[in-house]
């Protein structure tokens, strides 16, 4: 499996990054930030050649941009079609996000005959497959409906674990069990967030989601750069795996 952070910052990024998104196998695009079209034209990659988009959830760093690539979408020939492209996200806030995008560009004033893309609101514990990716999810808990992925490589059985924002909770390990890489936020730094109504996690609870799920590797993403390493330090006494550093548009293979 092959993995491109987009973005590995908060929700306002320093320069050169971006807030938290990546590309996976280069066909499914998760979470869009503040640069989703810049950032695959700077890696040399066709836009509309990605055709699953997936959400973790509808907060605006995670879909600042998606008004950018469906307009990138309605520019390239044949143009004004964008039905090669699947969306997915919670079934609870999918289709009210993509309509907000298409009010913004008054897709009923400049294009009338768009032809839409096909959206696929995803209930709780839902699957769908691409290509080559197998894609499972559960609720996650935070201050809007969202999604956790557990995404399994058909190809060669690897397992990608991605909590989105979420606060620390049992339901999380076993969905990312044995995963070869868990990326996890960590927005709450060294803090203990538990319990507070933004519900993010912590890095010590990402180490700690990690430990219970015996995952391999750990990326702590969407969280406090300036304090990644002091942040590394507190989870490795707290995880025993491989620890990673990931930089934007830096890609791994699993």
């Amino acid at each position: 499996m092959k993995i491109t952070f987009l973005g590995t910052d908060t929700c306002i990024p320093s320069r050169g990054n971006d807030t938290a998104s990546y590309l996976i196998n280069d066909e499914l695009l998760v979470d869009v930030g503040w640069n989703v079209t810049g950032n695959l034209r700077n890696l040399g990659i066709d836009v509309t050649s990605v055709r699953h988009l997936l959400f973790t959830h509808m907060h605006h760093d995670h879909i600042i941009s998606f008004p950018s690539l469906i307009f990138h979408w309605t520019q390239t020939p044949p143009g004004r079609d964008v039905s090669p492209l699947t969306i997915y996200g919670p079934n609870e806030t999918l289709e009210r996000a993509f309509d907000g995008v298409l009010a913004f560009l008054q897709a009923d004033r400049f294009w009338p005959n768009l032809k839409r893309p096909t959206l696929v609101p995803l209930a709780e514990q839902d699957t769908f497959e691409t290509e080559t990716l197998s894609v499972t999810c559960i609720p996650s808990d935070h201050a809007v409906p969202g999604r956790c992925y557990r995404i399994v490589d058909k190809r060669d059985g690897t397992v990608l674990g991605m909590s989105g924002d979420t606060a620390y909770g049992p339901t999380l390990a076993p969905i990312f069990k044995d995963c070869d890489l868990l990326i996890h936020e960590f927005s709450g730094g060294l803090g203990n967030v538990r319990g507070l109504p933004s519900k993010h996690s912590s890095a010590i609870d990402a180490a700690t989601v990690a430990s219970e799920a015996g995952a391999k590797r750990l990326a702590i993403v969407h969280g406090p750069l300036s304090a990644r390493e002091k942040c590394l330090a507190a989870v490795a006494e707290i995880y025993n795996g491989e620890l990673l550093r990931p930089e934007p548009l830096m890609s791994i293979e699993l």
